[in-house]
């Protein structure tokens, strides 16, 4: 697969060609059963959630479309530990917080990172401790599995980072956590970097390795997914086919997990990078364009620095490709609701990452 950097634009892009999303010939993508979301607002209408002085970040349904969980940064405590947080689907109060209060903790950042809501009650996420100093590597990071209601009292820590599947790369962290079956999901191996303090450094550098598989039936057993280096993010519209973006390419693509058949499933065209894309049934989302920079760092590799940009929803039975946001605020780290109505991303209006809610036309 060809690495395309991308220009830094800002604007909608034009959509190249358009291939059926439904994961090389297999099954129809996950449905959910659940009735659609009776919030306050217009479709299309965005609405700030969360208005916390810190950053709120990576939103995540429950698998109902009931609530979501997000994580926290908590501005109350000495060491900001950022903590799971679950609201309601139309906005409110927090319902519940998920943190180490442990008097042992108070020594450390400890951050629960990448929510991912799975089936039987599952919880999939990353949890790290870092050194109370900015810019120092993580003392310790734990993939686990555990569930929405004991996730620290009953966890399965399914490995310790750094990791290395067999055949693949090292990688020192995971995101884009999407589940295939009830033991089984594929995520983004990822790698962090802590440069020194200098002008164009950024605490928040992040260069994704490649998609990796992990069956937690008997084992866990793991394996890396072929010609998915630099893989962004990831979705999986059945268990046997996952979509995903690249760094600094403007294409998805869709690949069949049991055959390593690989092929590009939508083009938002050349000069824009695509990436952050989720898929309920027929619709596909993705942020496009907007503030985001992928650039060299000398002894790092290249890292995506992405402040968010203009979301997408195309439709493969329609044909259509529209921007939601456009003239409005930039968007990250989506999150499509179970019934596909409802969008939940990332925004930075004021200083601090908080989280939003679209509801689609």
């Amino acid at each position: 697969m060809a690495f395309r950097p991308a220009l830094i634009l800002r604007g909608a892009a034009t959509a190249c060609g358009f291939a059926a999303l439904a994961g090389c010939g297999h099954d129809a993508p996950y449905t959910f059963a659940v009735e659609p979301s009776s919030g306050p607002f217009q479709a299309g209408q965005m609405a700030r959630l969360t208005f916390n002085l810190g950053d709120d970040l990576d939103p995540a349904w429950l698998p109902d479309g009931s609530a979501f969980l997000y994580t926290s940064e908590r501005t109350d405590r000495i060491d900001h530990d950022r903590c799971f947080a679950l609201m309601a689907a139309t906005g409110g109060t927090v319902l519940r917080r998920i943190c180490n209060t442990a008097p042992a903790a108070d020594d450390s950042l400890d951050v629960f990172g990448y929510a991912s809501p799975g089936p039987a009650g599952r919880l999939a996420f990353v949890y790290t401790t870092f050194d109370l100093r900015r810019l120092t590597p993580y003392r310790s990071r734990d993939l686990v599995v555990g569930t929405l209601d004991s996730p620290l009292t009953r966890t399965d820590r399914l490995y310790d980072f750094p990791y290395k599947a067999p055949g693949g790369f090292p990688h020192y962290g995971a995101s884009h956590i999407r589940w295939l079956s009830p033991t089984s999901f594929v995520y983004t191996g990822i790698t962090d970097h802590y440069p020194e303090p200098c002008k164009d450094c950024r605490p928040d550098a992040l260069t994704p390795i490649q998609l990796v598989v992990v069956d937690f039936s008997a084992g866990p057993v793991t394996r890396p997914l072929p010609n998915t280096i630099y893989a962004s993010s990831v979705v999986s519209p059945d268990p046997d086919t996952v979509l995903y973006t690249v760094l600094g390419d403007s294409r998805v693509y869709r690949q069949s997990i049991s055959t390593g058949m690989t092929d590009v499933a939508f083009d938002f065209g050349f000069g824009v990078i695509a990436r952050d894309i989720d898929l309920r049934g027929d619709r596909l989302v993705a942020v496009v364009g907007g503030d985001v920079n992928l650039v060299l760092l000398p002894g790092l590799g290249y890292v995506q620095y992405d402040d968010g940009g203009e979301v997408h929803v195309v439709s493969r039975l329609a044909g259509t490709d529209s921007v939601v946001n456009r003239g409005g605020p930039l968007l990250r780290h989506l999150a499509l609701s179970p019934d596909g109505r409802v969008l939940l991303a990332e925004s930075n209006v004021g200083g601090s990452w908080d989280i939003w809610r679209v509801e689609l036309p």
